[in-house]
């Protein structure tokens, strides 16, 4: 019997979730069967080859058609993943003390000795010498994605752009727009939140996750007070949401992945949220964002198509997270819903707009690296050499370019690292648009949580985004106190 494009789409949904949850296990800390990861892998790979050759490509859809292509291969990404994943997780690692650090644990330790820099320095260097052996591994990865997109005259950012509808222009201009704007507020008021926090003025190995984990530290006994999967669950129960569907692990334990991370393992049946606890600030934005995740896969439409459920655009698969974690922040909610005192809140609002700040120049760097690797194609050498000079040029620091391959998101995919600010600039508008129809606490109204589900989470990847979005960062930057 021929292979129909429902068939394929059923047998490879039903092949995926079992090697989701095998990368789950994997990621949790817990025992996993890489033996039977690459077995799935290469059913699946299997699979995909066998529909690509029964099928022409205009019988998929365009999204369809690049994840086959991306199956056909699966096998082969997924020795890489669990090999990157090992030498992460055991390999790149520094002996500091009695305390051996890996890319795992990096920023619980960074938290623990917040104020000893010069171990923390020790640490940083010792683990981006140790991060050699990423290399081949990451060159490879990179190497097999340009390959597979190759014979149709494409790259992955080809492909990354065209999945999320915004040209490359209009992308370099966006990252571009908004880091110069974040830039002179950030300097500004990056050494004097390094002395007060670091010690001392900030330096190369003072980096992004450091400040997030401390950051919100006087701030941190207020909200260490909340109950924060109760105060997050009940807004996603007033909003009408159902968290049935949605496992939370938030058990430390050796290996588990170092950030917070949400798996839809079966969308939207089967989902789980994993973080580790570092600081009680950082900690409730965390889960925030990563519930935001698991209630937009818990809560899709079960009827739409496996394209539809699993095929979501990074920029929208980022949208709902990250309109929880700015609804977790927002000064009002923090004052009515979270009933933290006035001058508390004021305080977390005025240490959250510089890490927005350092989050615009920061991920600026990230997401024009990959711009720029993937149109200007260098080899890793030039790769790091690349980072650096954007590292330098966007947040101002110097930083040893081989940092780029010890991120857990530039590193890790083809593209991604600009989603995040794409969903940015869309919650944004979308944050407008719920005022605008529901009033200034939308959150509150069960009417909000009905138009979020059918405009923007159920359809999946069919949502209708110039519903709401231009995709302008004006009102993004303005909310910042930004000029525009």
């Amino acid at each position: 019997m021929s292979l129909t494009i429902e068939a394929f789409q059923a047998r490879l949904e039903g092949l995926e979730v079992e090697l989701n949850r095998e990368t789950c296990r994997q990621y949790a800390g817990r025992p996993y069967d890489e033996a039977r990861m690459e077995a799935l892998s290469r059913q699946i790979e299997t699979l995909a080859r066998d529909a690509l050759a029964a099928l022409p490509p205009e019988a998929f859809p365009r999204p369809l058609y690049f994840a086959a292509l991306r199956a056909a291969a699966a096998s082969t990404y997924t020795r890489l993943d669990n090999e990157i994943y090992r030498v992460r997780s055991e390999a790149v690692r520094v002996e500091e003390g009695d305390e051996v650090v890996t890319l795992s644990n990096w920023r619980r330790f960074n938290h623990r000795h917040a104020r000893d820099r010069a171990r923390r320095r020790r640490v940083f260097d010792g683990l981006l010498a140790q991060a050699r052996l990423l290399t081949p591994l990451l060159e490879e990865r990179m190497a097999l994605s340009r390959r597979i997109f190759a014979p149709l005259g494409l790259t992955p950012l080809d492909v990354y752009l065209e999945e999320e509808g915004v040209d490359a222009a209009t992308l370099r201009g966006l990252v571009e727009r908004t880091a110069r704007a974040a830039y002179p507020a950030f300097r500004a008021e990056l050494d004097a939140f390094a002395a007060e926090l670091l010690g001392g003025p900030a330096e190369y190995y003072d980096d992004f996750y450091v400040f997030g984990n401390v950051i919100y530290a006087p701030v941190d006994p207020a909200v260490a007070a909340l109950d924060v999967p109760a105060l997050v669950g009940e807004v996603c129960r007033r909003l009408g949401f159902d968290l049935a569907r949605i496992t939370v692990d938030a058990e430390p334990r050796p290996g588990k992945h170092a950030s917070p991370v949400c798996f839809g393992v079966h969308i939207p049946h089967e989902v789980y949220v994993l973080y580790q606890r570092t600081s009680p600030t950082s900690d409730y934005l965390g889960y925030a964002h990563e519930m935001g995740h698991a209630v937009h896969f818990a809560s899709v439409d079960p009827a739409r198509p496996y394209t539809d459920r699993y095929l979501i655009p990074a920029g929208v698969a980022e949208l709902f997270s990250t309109l929880l974690e700015t609804l977790a922040v927002h000064p009002r909610f923090l004052a009515e819903e979270a009933g933290l005192p006035p001058a508390v809140a004021d305080d977390l609002a005025r240490r959250e707009r510089f890490l927005q700040l350092y989050f615009l120049t920061f991920y600026g760097a990230n997401a024009l690296f990959k711009l720029r690797y993937w149109t200007e194609q260098p080899d890793m050498d030039g790769a790091d050499a690349l980072y650096a000079a954007l590292y330098r040029k966007l947040v101002g620091l110097p930083m040893p370019g081989r940092y780029w391959q010890t991120h857990h998101v530039v590193a890790l995919y083809d593209v991604y690292a600009p989603s995040y600010l794409i969903a940015r600039v869309r919650t944004e508008e979308l944050w407008a648009e719920l005022v605008a129809r529901f009033g200034p606490t939308w959150w509150r109204e069960a009417a909000a949580g009905a138009f979020l589900r059918e405009a923007l989470i159920g359809p999946g990847r069919a949502v209708r985004l110039d519903a709401f979005s231009r995709l302008d960062p004006t009102p993004y930057l303005q909310s910042l106190g930004l000029a525009a």
